[in-house]
């Protein structure tokens, strides 16, 4: 329901303030997903992994360096952005696979993943 696919049978549902019902693109634009099964790319490191989702999404190359700096921070990944994925455990991988769903949205990264839930 609250990816839009679905409408609420009765009542009101919102998203970070947007009414899934009459604001869908914004309800979406608030949305990532991270997939059950790893879509990281093991060669590249955790940097260029952040750098190509910025760069489907167009992000101005001086916006997307701040945000893969704010949230490989927060994710704290940080000191390894310079390492492939493949040499990252479970839970690192899954770190940086709710760090990308972030996208590069302008809201904050703590409205889903704060620092005491992606332990």
């Amino acid at each position: 329901m609250l990816s839009t696919m679905l409408s609420p049978s009765s009542g009101l549902a919102t998203l970070n303030g947007f009414d899934i019902e009459k604001d869908l693109d914004n309800v979406r634009r608030s949305i990532g997903i991270v997939f059950q099964d790893q879509s990281l790319d093991e060669e590249l490191t955790a940097w260029v992994n952040m750098d190509f989702q910025g760069r489907l999404y167009r992000v101005p190359p001086e916006t997307r360096r701040q945000r893969i700096e704010e949230l490989l921070a927060l994710v704290e990944l940080d000191g390894r952005k310079d390492d492939t994925v493949k040499t990252f455990s479970g839970g690192m991988r899954r770190r940086l696979e709710l760090a990308r769903a972030q996208r590069f949205k302008a809201c904050s990264p703590r409205s889903v993943c704060n620092r005491v839930g992606c332990r």
